[in-house]
């Protein structure tokens, strides 16, 4: 049997016994070894509320464009011409020729992400556009410390 890995959220912290309870059930019947459970919080990758709190400021930023310059974009379009400006990457060398790999968000770490947020919003700031920084998301988000 392989490994099975679940990931549980808070948001849903009343469905966990019935889930686990369904994933030993699985691993007993698909096993005839004994079976060893480790549980470990999970602070690997991006976190909800960072995502969120991206998307929001995404947001505020293109209407900010918008009113100040006239640009347009739209959240996901400033996503991707921003995105390569604040994580640039590594050109890698593939069948004889160099190539700048896509940088994508959600494989960050919680810290790394944490750090672009906030250059992020410094970078914004100095720009004139000052992004809220809603209670629910904003310390959840760049104040991880992970």
């Amino acid at each position: 049997m392989d490994k099975i890995t679940k990931a549980f959220t808070r948001a849903n912290a009343e469905h966990w016994p019935v889930n686990v309870e369904k994933i030993l059930r699985f691993a007993w019947q698909n096993s005839d070894k004994d079976l060893k459970v480790t549980v470990e919080e999970d602070s690997d990758g991006r976190s909800d509320a960072q995502n969120r709190l991206l998307w929001r400021w995404h947001g505020e930023y293109v209407k900010h464009r918008y009113n100040c310059a006239g640009e347009v974009f739209s959240s996901e379009q400033w996503h991707d011409k921003m995105v390569p400006e604040f994580l640039p990457s590594e050109p890698v060398k593939i069948s004889g020729e160099w190539h700048i790999p896509r940088v994508e968000t959600k494989k960050l770490k919680v810290k790394v992400f944490a750090d672009f947020l906030t250059r992020y919003e410094i970078e914004a700031a100095e720009e004139g556009c000052q992004f809220t920084q809603p209670d629910d998301l904003y310390f959840k988000a760049v104040m991880k410390d992970a």
